[in-house]
């Protein structure tokens, strides 16, 4: 396989716009499970189905800030695997090496 050129500045960027999107959707939807589990424990004595129905409904705004932060995300995927660097990688075969190489570049920030 021949080697991957230098991803651009810009997909490199694109790549860290979907890492901090993919990171702000997920750190929320940890912090409201944590907050509605402690809200809503199940008893000492084991799983109770009526606390954990209350655990998994979520209230409009906190449901409505996750579809919000999902939203982000895609968007930032979208724009990620829309580039033509990835549209070039994919039909070359080489989207594997460049997702991987992407990650690394994307860490090093």
């Amino acid at each position: 396989m021949p080697d991957l050129p230098e991803p651009s500045p810009d997909l490199i960027a694109l790549q860290r716009a979907y890492d901090r999107a993919h990171a702000a959707a997920s750190a929320y939807a940890d912090a409201v499970t944590a907050e509605r589990r402690a809200l809503h424990p199940d008893p000492d004595t084991g799983w109770d189905p009526k606390q954990a129905a209350l655990r998994n409904a979520w209230p409009v705004e906190q449901a409505d800030q996750l579809t919000r932060l999902q939203a982000e995300r895609l968007t930032a995927l979208k724009a990620l695997t829309g580039h033509p660097e990835v549209a070039a990688a994919r039909y070359n075969g080489t989207l594997k090496s460049l997702r991987a190489r992407l990650q690394d570049l994307a860490q090093d920030h």
